[in-house]
């Protein structure tokens, strides 16, 4: 019976979405790279883009909208986009603290970017590992292959396809800092990676602190071979997190240890991984038959181990930011680690 009533709400839902329909991309959606956006610019802009757009072909143009829900300025961008014979895709950067609940708004762009990154293990320099992603956007950090042991190899089953690999009897860090994969025109080093990883900031939502309910939670995601001539007593991994005191300088030595969380209720600084501990990880992928330890942040300021504390997340104007939060991973040469990413995520 259970079965059957689920059949019939997804031919339900199906029989409503069929009747829905776009106004000019119902054929064959061709959208422009080009952004609308309805703030700091104009009418007769964002008409001139439109405009263009339409008249190159394109059916569809991304509509950007952010700041006040109130403001007349997102009605003007979509009456002109469908002025000219576009369909919008659209964007919905609002956020608009306000201590009375009706008023507060949060469009869904703003709260789902930067509350969860992945940081696949073999990105270790500007070189490209997929094909033409040494440009990438998407994959634009690194942690420096300069600091690491180890290498890159194609493994189809893994997260992106990729793996970093470091064999049985080689011993030192199998990932460490992660910067961005570029140099900026004029730096001297890799700027480090933290400012995009963000959340509400102190006072919002209506006096909830939103960053006081949440934890930050980091994941590494591995496997490990060639164990069978070891002890379960033996130490293969030592973790650890820092934060840079220079972060525009990758190669400074000025850092701090921080304190995490691993089961215990007290924090840590470093915590080591046995042979047996390892076995006892959960397994997160049943085709590559990959574990995961998971190591927690508070991030608010009720506790003196937070990473406000800590100083490793500031205010930065209607938000909170990280500095910079680098997870280390020590490799003790004990078994062939295969790493398949990192993963930073609020919940």
């Amino acid at each position: 019976m259970k079965n059957i009533r689920n059949i019939f709400l997804v031919m339900l839902l199906l029989a409503i979405t069929a009747g829905l329909f776009s106004l000019y991309s119902d054929d064959f959606l061709i959208g422009a790279y080009s952004t609308c956006q309805s703030f700091e610019t104009t009418n007769e802009h964002i008409d001139s883009i439109a405009a263009l757009a339409s008249e190159a072909g394109f059916n569809a143009l991304v509509g950007k909208t952010a700041y006040y829900p109130q403001s007349s300025e997102p009605v003007n961008m979509f009456s002109i986009i469908n002025n000219n014979s576009l369909d919008a895709i659209f964007e919905d950067w609002i956020f608009y603290p306000s201590t009375n609940p009706n008023l507060e708004r949060y469009g869904y762009s703003a709260l789902s970017s930067g509350i969860n990154m992945r940081f696949e293990a073999e990105y270790a320099s500007s070189a490209h590992v997929n094909y033409n992603d040494g440009n990438s956007d998407r994959f634009f950090y690194m942690s420096p292959g300069s600091e690491r042991v180890g290498y890159h190899e194609t493994k189809q089953e893994y997260s992106n396809r990729y793996r970093w690999t470091v064999n049985d009897g080689t011993s030192g860090y199998a990932y460490k800092d992660i910067t961005y994969r570029w140099l900026k025109p004029d730096d001297t080093a890799y700027r480090r990676v933290g400012r995009e990883f963000r959340l509400l900031g102190e006072n919002f939502t209506n006096g909830i602190h939103v960053f006081d309910i949440n934890n930050l939670h980091i994941d590494f995601v591995f496997k490990v071979d060639e164990l069978d001539s070891y002890l379960d007593t033996d130490t293969l991994a030592v973790f650890s997190f820092v934060k840079h005191n220079n972060d525009d300088n990758a190669s400074s030595a000025d850092y701090d240890s921080l304190y995490f969380y691993y089961g215990e209720p007290n924090p840590t600084r470093e915590y080591s991984l046995t042979k047996g501990e390892y076995l006892k990880l959960p397994i997160v992928d049943r085709v590559a038959h990959l574990r995961a330890i998971e190591f927690t942040f508070a991030i608010g300021d009720n506790s003196d181990y937070s990473l406000v504390k800590q100083g490793v997340m500031k205010a930065k104007g209607k938000h909170m930011e990280i500095d910079n939060l680098n997870p280390w991973m020590y490799w003790n040469g004990k078994g062939k680690l295969k790493l398949d990413y990192v993963d930073y995520k609020v919940r």
